[in-house]
């Protein structure tokens, strides 16, 4: 029987003993040393040594700095691999791998790095982020073991398919996520993987290029290239700088064949929606008096589409059968059907659509569409922007609607006219009335507004102008012209978050409330001021800080004195994918990122706004 009370004793001891591991956080003593401490209560279960601390992960392993060396422990205090031999731990990427760097020297300018090499064609930043100089790079599991050792001079950020780039003694590899090569690092160059994944990497050793798909595998060795020029038959060359733009990927044999393989020209633009891939390839004329060059213009089947005795010397990509073109510097319309080439002013043109390029001057001040004999076909304008399948036009101070055929659409007779959503237009007539339009002029909401903004998921925030009131009032309606929320508030801000629900805000007696959908009950906040951004919604509170919500969730609370502080801490925060922050921590990084932190003299005194306590 003792022997039970003892061993429940015991396993009771090692429960509890487990439990407070568990509930172990960070703490600081009076001397803002930190250690960990049982959660709710002041005893310190790891003595207080470093200079911050951060929480125990679900592995049991936490993050450690003293100074500028970090190190990685377990819930005991023991180090995990070096104790404290890290310049830097930091996360990775959106993944559940810390970035982790040894030794090197921490620099002001990051220009001025010796050790670094633009690894990053691809937009990633990685431990290029981080201002050390001369430091190696790697990667450590949850757990704290080592993913990839910390060898590298440079190391990307995780690229679409979990590969990354690394730097070893100046030249380029490509590993996996979990430390395994792809290809040894003996490349010392390496161009964006186009939108059809492909990029070129190039053998030091050799000085031949490869092509490779973005999860890694080879589509072309280096043994069927020469060079980074691919020759067309004897004398006509192209360059793989150019292929960033599309591929040639869905034509396969092509990349295989390389007296075939030929730069691409695409356009696309939303307007036309649509790609036209074609291959480009050069006729070089290397006469030491006079040289040359003419071009031929293929699809991706190989099928001369414009041969080069049509001696053009420049193309854009041809559209309904017509290349905007160049014979030396006289530009025209080159037509492939009938093989001639029409000379027109040379001003600027776009691709064809329904048969008219719309032409420009120079200094985008005349604008008109033209047919394929460069004849102009509508009225001259002061100003065209494009819609998906219109030209809002604009003459002095007044807009029209036209469609891409130059028919009239809406006269140039309003006060405004924008695309609001796709197919959708704010209109504001000549009185000054606002309302919503589709592309063929009908009516979708009365003009009986006196503002309105763009749709979002069928929602417009709209003001009218009451009897009696000075300021116009807002609300929220629907494009069945439902009112949705009241017309009654000084200021409404609404969003549609990713599950589709309205969040809205109203301003009422000079403070913002979150207005119930269900009940239209008002739940006031700290808020005097809100605005919309692309990024999100920045907020104002009564002592004139600025914050921002995303969706209806606070990630940076009414802590920084200027709205253009916002965007900074915002964008430092997508870098480091840091999804909210805390009002010290917005301020902190704030002031470490602002460039006159550094430069006050000795003499001098430094404001309040600089100190990050």
């Amino acid at each position: 029987m003792k022997k039970k009370i003892i061993g429940l004793l015991f396993f009771s001891v090692l429960f509890s003993l487990n439990s407070a591991a568990q509930d172990l956080v960070p703490m600081h003593n009076d001397k803002g040393q930190f250690g960990y401490g049982i959660k709710g209560s002041r005893e310190f279960v790891i003595k207080p040594q470093w200079d911050d601390a951060k929480p125990f992960n679900d592995k049991g392993i936490a993050i450690v700095r003293k100074d500028k060396s970090f190190g990685i422990i377990d819930k005991s205090g023991k180090a995990i691999g070096k104790s404290m031999g890290y310049s830097l731990i930091a996360p990775f990427d959106g993944t559940d791998l810390l970035l982790v760097a040894e030794g090197g020297k921490r620099v002001e300018d990051a220009g001025k790095i010796k050790s670094r090499k633009s690894i990053c064609p691809y937009g990633f930043k990685g431990s290029l982020s981080y201002p050390i100089d001369g430091a190696k790079w790697g990667l450590v599991s949850q757990d704290g073991q080592f993913q990839i050792a910390p060898k590298y001079q440079e190391i990307s950020s995780r690229m679409e398919n979990g590969l990354i780039i690394v730097q070893l003694k100046g030249l380029l590899g490509i590993m996996d996520i979990n430390g395994n090569s792809i290809f040894d690092a003996v490349y010392d160059a390496m161009t964006p993987v186009n939108n059809q994944g492909i990029a070129a990497i190039r053998n030091k050793k050799t000085q031949k290029w490869s092509l490779i798909s973005k999860d890694g595998k080879i589509l072309v060795d280096e043994d069927k290239n020469t060079s980074y020029f691919y020759q067309y038959r004897n004398n006509h060359w192209g360059t793989l700088n150019d292929v960033s733009a599309d591929s040639l990927l869905n034509n396969r044999m092509l990349w295989f064949e390389e007296d075939r393989l030929m730069p691409i020209m695409t356009f696309s633009s939303s307007w036309i929606n649509t790609t036209h891939p074609y291959i480009a390839a050069l006729k070089i004329n290397n006469k030491k008096k006079n040289p040359s060059s003419e071009l031929g213009i293929y699809d991706l089947d190989g099928k001369e589409v414009i041969p080069f005795s049509a001696g053009l010397t420049y193309s854009f990509v041809p559209s309904e059968g017509i290349a905007v073109a160049f014979r030396d510097k006289q530009c025209g319309f080159y037509n492939i059907g009938s093989k001639t080439f029409t000379p027109v002013d040379n001003r600027n043109y776009l691709p064809f659509k329904n048969g008219l390029s719309l032409s420009y001057s120079k200094n985008n001040d005349d604008f008109y569409l033209v047919d394929i004999n460069g004849n102009r076909k509508t009225e001259r304008y002061d100003e065209v922007s494009l819609a998906k399948d219109r030209y809002v036009v604009r003459k002095g101070t007044h807009y029209g609607l036209i469609s891409l055929s130059g028919e009239e659409i809406i006269p140039v007779e309003c006060l405004e006219i924008r695309e609001a959503c796709e197919g959708i237009f704010a209109v504001r007539d000549n009185t000054g009335a606002f309302g919503y339009l589709d592309k063929n002029g009908n009516i979708i909401i009365p003009l009986e507004y006196a503002d309105g903004s763009n749709v979002v998921n069928g929602y417009a925030i709209a003001s009218k102008k009451m009897p009696g009131v000075m300021k116009k009032l807002s609300g929220v309606i629907n494009l069945k012209n439902d009112i949705v929320v009241p017309l009654e508030y000084e200021k409404t801000v609404a969003t549609v978050g990713a599950d589709g629900r309205l969040n809205v805000w109203v301003r009422k007696n000079g403070v913002f409330n979150i207005y119930n959908m269900q009940n239209a009950r008002l739940t006031p906040t700290k808020y005097v001021d809100m605005e919309m951004a692309d990024f999100g919604t920045i907020t104002k509170n009564q002592n004139g800080n600025f914050g921002l919500i995303s969706g209806s969730d606070e990630i940076i609370p009414c802590s920084l004195g200027e709205a253009d502080d916002v965007r900074t801490i915002y964008a430092y925060m997508l870098a480091n994918n840091i999804p909210s922050v805390s009002s010290s921590e917005a301020r902190t990084i704030s002031i470490r990122l602002n460039p006159d932190r550094n430069k006050f003299k000795i003499n001098e005194k430094i404001g309040d706004n600089y100190w990050d306590f």
